[in-house]
């Protein structure tokens, strides 16, 4: 892999030391660990319509597919609506017996948000879906903007996902970065002209995330700050954080 001994990889985004105002972030995988209440949501779906569950292995190679791409693999399209409905009825009741925020995760966000750094969020699920469940944990107060599949035209890994973000929250890319877990949300970054950074808490490989064009990776949600420091310019207040666990 290029770059230092660190971890980080190559540095070849837009941004210079001191400019960013905005950080844009993926949800699931990145700032909430989601996989097994939406593994259990999905399978709970499929199984009450009817169809086979997923296994976990087939779920994680649909990583950073919206859920109407994941439904879709398995319900007729005359039926995928009806489908979307009682995900969302299992989803919408249940979501907090399983889902929980990563470690580091809050608390860098509101220091992010004391520091002046404006913050956005993309995600494959749908944008109504994602206000609640950033709501009901907690989370929804520290985003200027939140942007669902169903927000845009052409969602990740289209630049136009990003970039619509980026609109609502009046930066330019070269003032932004892009964070996720995803060579989706990597792609989507760095079509937007966003300098990116991979996280390595979710389901994707370092490799992968390399891959896809990531100009950075973070190990931890403290790495992440740094980073995010050193590119604002706005150094932030350490505290110890223990790793995120893998999804």
């Amino acid at each position: 892999m290029d770059g230092t001994e660190s971890g980080h990889v190559r540095r070849v985004g837009t941004v210079e030391s001191g400019h960013v105002r905005a950080v844009v972030l993926d949800m699931d995988g990145t700032i909430i660990h989601a996989v097994a209440s939406i593994v259990r949501s999905i399978n709970e779906t499929l199984e009450r319509m009817g169809y086979r569950p997923l296994g976990f292995d087939e779920l994680v190679r649909m990583n950073g597919f919206s859920l109407v791409d994941i439904l879709g693999t398995q319900v007729e399209e005359e039926r995928l609506e009806e489908a979307l409905e009682v995900f969302r009825e299992i989803q919408y009741s249940t979501f907090m017996q399983d889902t929980e925020v990563f470690p580091g995760a809050m608390e860098t966000l509101e220091e992010w948000r004391r520091a002046g750094i404006s913050l956005g969020l993309f995600t494959m699920r749908r944008t109504d879906s994602a206000d609640i469940v950033l709501s009901g944990l907690g989370l929804r107060h520290l985003f200027s903007s939140v942007v669902g599949y169903d927000g845009v035209s052409s969602p990740k890994p289209s630049g136009i996902h990003v970039l619509r973000v980026l609109m609502e929250l009046a930066v330019s890319p070269s003032e932004a970065v892009a964070v996720g877990d995803s060579p989706q949300d990597i792609m989507a970054g760095r079509d937007a002209g966003v300098y990116t950074v991979g996280v390595l808490w979710g389901l994707a490989s370092e490799a992968d995330l390399v891959e896809a064009g990531a100009d950075e990776v973070a190990s931890s949600w403290e790495e992440l700050k740094d980073i995010v420091g050193r590119l604002s310019g706005k150094p932030l207040i350490r505290k110890p954080v223990s790793s995120p666990a893998k999804w």
